[in-house]
């Protein structure tokens, strides 16, 4: 499967691996341009990367998509923007964004051995946790469903971002199956429901004969990094 040359190293350039001082404990922080966040090693505070770059926007065919005009001219990386977004939903709980961050991570690893569409994807892996969210007030107006409400949240979020009603539905299935623990053949869908569980390997420490990794994983990528987790 060919990789994305945005995130192919060998097209990197010497200042796209740069340190970050942990805003806790000072250490300094070694980051890699298209890591969403690294855990410090000194004190294990997670930091979310302050450049972040998926290198998208060169190679992919969906650039347009991606890619929003602000001001009439510059563009933004979506990531950054839903990352944005979701901080700002998510208000006090900024755990809802470290948790989907994580999500984020090992769905870029998977969708690039994997395929599927990037766009769904890393939509789908920021959105993650949309959950766990409290139902926003503006939206209790419009119905009285709590699941329902959080399925507009998904669709305003994207719709805001510029992404088609075809890809905002995407996501809004993907996530929904996930939520609700229920299975779909779809190439993204399985890309996420294996990154969710990579990321909540993530928060384990059990060992490899342990119940954690009793998950049938659904993408090939998905079995070896889980595999990996445990070998390191």
């Amino acid at each position: 499967m060919p990789r994305c040359p945005g995130q192919d190293q060998r097209f990197w350039k010497p200042d796209d691996i740069f340190e970050v001082e942990c805003p806790v404990c000072k250490f300094s922080v070694e980051f890699w341009k298209d890591e969403p966040q690294v855990k410090c090693p000194s004190c294990k505070q997670l930091i979310v990367n302050p450049k972040l770059d998926l290198g998208c926007a060169k190679w992919c065919k969906h650039a347009e998509e991606c890619l929003g005009q602000i001001s009439g001219q510059e563009k933004s990386n979506l990531s950054t923007r839903l990352i944005e977004s979701l901080r700002q939903i998510a208000e006090a709980d900024q755990s809802v964004v470290r948790s989907s961050l994580e999500v984020l991570r090992y769905a870029e690893k998977i969708q690039l051995e994997e395929g599927g569409e990037p766009l769904v994807v890393k939509a789908s892996a920021i959105l993650s946790h949309i959950y766990e969210v409290p139902t926003q007030p503006e939206l209790e107006t419009q119905t009285d469903n709590a699941a329902e409400s959080l399925d507009l949240l998904i669709h305003n979020i994207l719709e805001k971002q510029g992404i088609k009603k075809e890809f905002r539905d995407h996501v809004c299935r993907i996530l929904t199956a996930c939520r609700d623990d229920k299975s779909m053949d779809l190439l993204e869908f399985k890309i996420i429901w294996d990154a969710c569980h990579l990321a909540q390997l993530g928060q384990h420490t059990s060992t490899p004969d342990g119940t954690e990794t009793d998950i049938a994983w659904k993408t090939e990528t998905g079995r070896i990094l889980a595999k990996e987790r445990f070998e390191n």
